[in-house]
Order: structure tokens, then C-alpha cells, then sequence
């Protein structure tokens, strides 16, 4: 059984307006992203209608749509959203399954598919057009068979918020579902989105500008990995668990080859064996030497709101992410240490100073008004993108009960993505490509962790 419902903010509480995007927010459209929570409990969908409603009273924008384009402008991106009312799309669903069956897909390399019949429907969002006929948020709602759980989806555009700020508003839902305090603080004002400015910006440095790019929004690059795709684009994904024992371990033993004065990051730690590992998969897959010295490069999606001055408040919704690059040889990152790979990746994350972000911002509004998009390079096949949503998925506590699985549906094969595991009992590692290469990807992990 399914039912259809379009949840909007309150008449009494709809007050209308425009919303411009900011800077990080044009750099980062073209794409909705799945977010799905897994609740041991059923939850009243007639409740979370309700709550949706006035949880939308703080996002007017996720029930907006984008402003039609001025045909008279000749910058192409979507300057903002038109505060309509017109609606968040809720599907509900009843299964036929219960949650564990409908989970189990997450325990070993399945199809990168499925996790979809608990999300949202993609069309008309993805691909994002930039349709003022377009949701920029829908809702699905999934309860399990025998009442074993519910499923909380959502599919929100990249160029209305991050990963960070959507799960910021599946928090803010949970406490106005559940009326208990702490009551959610409110987003700040809807024309504060580039709160970052700094003039005349510094220069920035070579290691940031020499891995990006920008490309006119009428004329987007065939990227230079496409005449290898055959070879490593595949249908499945994995979720490689990696457990806090184990990340400490990892952390402990990279620390004992630091210097004094030397430091990085879990993440850091990680990300080096999971570089090293994309790595090693690939030159199996194109039958590449691995002594061979071409370039490889891992781009990092670096949340700034910890880095940024003034700090921006801690309820922005909007895209407050940049990627930073690291780039090596690729016989020399498969023949270092992880602490060495961890201290280079460390390096690019310490030049993300405020006035580098200030910098880095500037340069994309420049670009932006130019009617080009920065994008981070990618040549070849050994180019890779890591985006580490380490954020708290478990404070979506509705009605008492906490999410006791998270997943998401960015499955790219030049992607891997960072998630916490329940409890945040460390962190599960996203793969994409062939079956074959998650199998790959999944035994270098365990031999290397």
C-alpha cells in the first residue's frame, strides 16, 4: 500500500520570500542526495506528517522551489529559491518485509541499487535541473512488516544543503516531533548564506588551484576518466565496517612513526589505507604497473564550519564544503607508509585557514559570475573523491527511539564515503564499482587494517 501526501508549512506560519543561494551552494548543485535512517519501531506516518509541517516552519526553503531563470540573465546558475509553499512530497509505504530482511543488503557487496525502494523516487529531482517545477525535498516513509521498524528517508538537492545541514534538520524534526528539549536552534537569517568575506582575499596556494578547474555551465567536460569507464564502472557497492578497535589501532600504530609536533587524524589514517586501497584496485582493473609513475589524486570534501571565522552558527543548513587535493605518484603512495600518506593528506587540510576559505570562496563567486562552475580535475581514472559524513545521524531521535542503521545512495565509482556506525562505534567505508572490486577493495581493507 502506498499514499501520497504534499506537507507544507502552516498558512498561519507561511510568510513567503526569496532565499538566495550562497557561493558553496552553486559550486556544489547538479544532484539530489538519499538519506535513509532505520528506526527499530514503528512510527505514526500520520505524526511525522505533522512535525514535517512544522519542522518546515524553520526551512521554508525545502518546501520552496527554485526561482524561474531571468532569460535576460546570462549566468545560468540558480541565483535562489522562491519561498512558495508549494510543498515537500511524502510518499508512505507499507512492506512486505521486516527491517532486518529489508536491511540485510548492508552486511556484505550488494547492488548499488538497493537502498532505493526505501527512498524517495528521484524523478523530477534527479537529475537535477534546476526545475521550478522540482521538489528541492521529498519524504518517504517506509514501516516494516509485523511493526519490526520504519524507515525515514529523505532526497534533498546538493544545491539547497550539505550532508552536514541535512542531517541538522532530520535532528531539528526529531525534537519538534518529540517535543522534548533541547527545542532546536533556528537556522540563521535566509539572506545570510555568505557569511565568510574577506577583501582583498590572500592568494591562494599552488596546491589548491593546480587540481581545480572551472568549466562554462553550457559546456561541461566529457570528464578524462570516461574512455576507461568500461573497465571499472560497475553495479555494486560495499560497506566496509571498520570498527573504533580497529580505527585505533590503525591511529595508535601510524602515531609511532610521527615526529614531535606531527599529528593526523583518524580520518587522515583511514583515508590513507582507503587511498592506497581505490588505488590498488584500479591498476588491477586497467592492468596498470604498479610501479608506474602517473599521478594519482584523492579530493577531499572538507566541512568548513569548524574552520571558518567567525565560526558560522551551528544550525546552517545551507553547503559549507570545499575540497581540498592531494596528489602523488602513484608507485610512491602505493609504496609509503599510511603515516606518510596521512601526513600529506594532513597537509592539504592545514591550508584550509579562514582567510584560504575566504580565498577559495572569492574565486568561485568570480568564476560563478562568469557562468563557470569549479570543479576539482579529474584525468584519469586514478582521480578519487572522499566525502566523510562523520556527522551525528543517531540524534534523530523520534518519539524515544534512536536510528539504529544509516545509509546513503551516493554510489559513484570514483566516490568513497565516509560514514559513523551505530554507536558510533567507528566508521563504514563506501565503495562502488564491479562486484568484483569491492571484493578486491574489502580484502585490501582487512589486509591493511
Amino acid at each position: 500500500m502506498s499514499e501520497l501526501h504534499n506537507v507544507q508549512i502552516p498558512a498561519s506560519s507561511d510568510k513567503g520570500g526569496i532565499m538566495k543561494l550562497g557561493t558553496f551552494d552553486k559550486s556544489h548543485g547538479g544532484r539530489s542526495v538519499p538519506l535513509l535512517y532505520f528506526y527499530p519501531t514503528p512510527l505514526s506516518p500520520t505524526a511525522l506528517l505533522t512535525s514535517l509541517s512544522q519542522t518546515l516552519i524553520h526551512y521554508p526553503f525545502y518546501s520552496g522551489r527554485y526561482t524561474p531563470p531571468d532569460q535576460s540573465n546570462p549566468v545560468p546558475f540558480p541565483q535562489s529559491i522562491e519561498l512558495s509553499n508549494a510543498g515537500v512530497p511524502v510518499e508512505v509505504v507499507e512492506s512486505l518485509l521486516t527491517m532486518a530482511e529489508a536491511t540485510s543488503y548492508l552486511s556484505s557487496v550488494h547492488s548499488k541499487t538497493a537502498h532505493e525502494p526505501y527512498a524517495p523516487s528521484k524523478p523530477p529531482m534527479d537529475p537535477d535541473k534546476v526545475s521550478p517545477e522540482a521538489p528541492i525535498l521529498s519524504v518517504k516513509i517506509t514501516t516494516f512488516k509485523e511493526g519490526t521498524g520504519t524507515c525515514l528517508s529523505i532526497l534533498f538537492q546538493h544545491f539547497v544543503s550539505d550532508a552536514n545541514g541535512a542531517m541538522t534538520f532530520m535532528t531539528h524534526w526529531s525534537q519538534i516531533h518529540s517535543s522534548l528539549p533541547p527545542l532546536p536552534t533556528p537556522p540563521p537569517p535566509l539572506q545570510d548564506r555568505d557569511m565568510i568575506s574577506l577583501n582583498p582575499p590572500p592568494p591562494l596556494p599552488s596546491t589548491l588551484t593546480n587540481l581545480l578547474s572551472s568549466f562554462p555551465l553550457s559546456n561541461p567536460p566529457v570528464p578524462g576518466f570516461m574512455s576507461d569507464a568500461p573497465k571499472f564502472f560497475g553495479a555494486s557497492t560495499t560497506c566496509y565496517p571498520i570498527p573504533s578497535t580497529r580505527c585505533a589501532l590503525a591511529k595508535k600504530k601510524a602515531a609511532q612513526n610521527l615526529k614531535e609536533g606531527q599529528f593526523v587524524s583518524t580520518d587522515d589514517v583511514i583515508l590513507a589505507h582507503v587511498w592506497k586501497a581505490m588505488c590498488f584496485v584500479r591498476c588491477k582493473q586497467l592492468e596498470v604497473d604498479e610501479s608506474d609513475p602517473r599521478p594519482t589524486i584523492i579530493h577531499r570534501a572538507l566541512n568548513l564550519r569548524a574552520r571558518s571565522h567567525p565560526p558560522p552558527p551551528p544550525a546552517f543548513p545551507g553547503n559549507l564544503v570545499s575540497n581540498v587535493s592531494t596528489s602523488l605518484p602513484i608507485n610512491e603512495l602505493l609504496s609509503m607508509s599510511a603515516t606518510e600518506v596521512a601526513l600529506k593528506l594532513r597537509l592539504s587540510v592545514s591550508e584550509m585557514t579562514p582567510d584560504i576559505i575566504s580565498a577559495v570562496q572569492n574565486l568561485h563567486a568570480s568564476l560563478q559570475s562568469e557562468g563557470k562552475k569549479p570543479f576539482c580535475v579529474f584525468p584519469s581514472a586514478f582521480a578519487f573523491l572522499n566525502s566523510s559524513w562523520r556527522c551525528g545521524w543517531e540524534d534523530a531521535v523520534f518519539d524515544g527511539a534512536k536510528p539504529t542503521l544509516f545509509d546513503q545512495g551516493c554510489h559513484v565509482p570514483i566516490v568513497s564515503v565516509f560514514t559513523n556506525r551505530p554507536e558510533k562505534d567507528g566508521v563504514n567505508v563506501y565503495f562502488t564499482g564491479t562486484e568484483a572490486a569491492c571484493k578486491h577493495f574489502n580484502e585490501l581493507l582487512s589486509a591493511s587494517l
